[in-house]
């Protein structure tokens, strides 16, 4: 276990976080879905460039996989206001589809 002590204000300390990360060895963050309360597609993307993970695990996404582009092909062609689950529609999963997609990573609910 690795105790992170360095608190995250804004995506301006990310900076230090990820030399942070990269000092002490960690190969897994665990980055909680805001649910609206902020972007936090600028700080999954940030993350992802200083980590270089091999896959992305995303909470919103449940039990599916989107591991190739024909699934993410798929995945963008649903209507934005379509619902996914009781808790999302496309269009909010897409931004963080399209990060996966942009690093060449399988998104992994």
């Amino acid at each position: 276990m690795y105790p992170i002590k360095l608190k995250i204000a804004n995506c301006n300390n990310l900076d230090k976080f990820g030399d942070y990360l990269h000092a002490n060895s960690i190969k897994l963050v665990l980055f909680a879905e805001t649910h609206g309360l902020l972007n936090e597609n600028p700080i999954q993307e940030k993350l992802i460039r200083e980590i270089k993970p091999n896959f992305f695990l995303y909470e919103m996404l449940e039990e599916s996989k989107i591991c190739s582009d024909k699934s993410a092909k798929i995945f963008f062609d649903k209507p934005n206001n379509k619902n996914f689950s009781i808790i999302s529609t496309y269009g909010e999963l897409k931004p963080t589809l399209r990060i996966a997609r942009k690093f060449k990573l399988p998104l992994i609910g």
